[in-house]
C-alpha cells in the first residue's frame, strides 16, 4: 500500500514524495516517513481528496494505513471511477471536444517524462533498494545463525564502498547500512532487556 501511495504522488506530481538533498536525507526521509505535498501539488489543482488518498497510504506504521479494500472505495476513486465510466460511454456517443473541460484534462505526460529521466533519482532509489536487499539478506543470516553469510556481505559492501566512480554513493550506501544495522541491534537488545 505504501508503494501505491508513492507511485500515486509521483503521477499527480512527476516528482518522489521523499526525495531529499541527498541520498542518506532520502533514505532517512523513506525511513521516518518524511514527505510533504510539493508545490506541484498547488499549481496542478490536485484535489484534497487525492491528498488524502495518498496521506492515508504513506503512513509508516502498517496497521495505520488503509487498506487494499478501503482504497477501493475512497472517495477519490470512486470519483474518478463514475467518471471514467461516464468518459468512456460518452466517447462512444459523442465527439470528445464536447465532453466538459473536467473530463478532457490530459494526463501529465510530461512530469512523468521529467520523472523517467531523472537519472539521480533513480540511482537512489536503486540504492535504497540495494540497501534495503542487504538487510533483508542479514536478517535472514542472522536468523540463520551463518556468520561466513555475513561476513559474505561485508566484504560485498565493503568492495561497492571501494568502487572509485561510486565512492560518493556507496560510501553513503554503506553508512545508511550500518546505521540500520545499529539501530535493529539496540532495538533489539532493548527488547530483551
Amino acid at each position: 500500500m505504501w508503494s501505491l501511495g508513492v507511485i500515486a504522488y509521483i503521477l499527480l506530481s512527476g516528482q518522489s514524495p521523499f526525495l531529499g538533498e541527498t541520498l542518506a536525507h532520502t533514505y532517512c526521509n523513506v525511513e521516518k516517513g518524511r514527505w510533504m505535498f510539493c508545490e506541484e501539488f498547488r499549481e496542478n489543482g490536485i484535489s484534497d481528496d487525492a491528498k488524502d488518498f495518498i496521506s492515508r497510504l504513506l503512513i509508516v506504521e502498517k496497521e495505520k494505513r488503509i487498506l487494499p479494500d478501503e482504497c477501493l472505495r475512497h472517495c477519490w476513486l470512486l470519483k474518478n471511477r463514475e467518471r471514467a465510466a461516464l468518459a468512456g460511454a460518452a466517447s462512444r456517443a459523442i465527439s470528445p471536444a464536447l465532453l466538459p473541460c473536467e473530463q478532457q484534462k490530459p494526463l501529465a505526460v510530461e512530469k512523468l517524462r521529467s520523472y523517467v529521466k531523472n537519472k539521480k533519482f533513480r540511482r537512489l532509489v536503486f540504492g535504497v533498494l540495494f540497501v534495503n536487499s542487504v538487510m533483508r539478506m542479514l536478517r535472514t543470516l542472522q536468523q540463520n545463525k551463518s556468520s561466513h553469510g555475513i561476513d559474505y556481505v561485508k566484504n560485498m559492501l565493503a568492495v561497492a564502498e571501494c568502487c572509485p566512480e561510486r565512492q560518493d554513493e556507496s560510501s553513503m550506501l554503506l553508512k545508511a547500512f550500518t546505521k540500520k544495522r545499529e539501530k535493529d541491534q539496540h532495538q533489539k537488545k532493548r527488547l530483551k532487556d
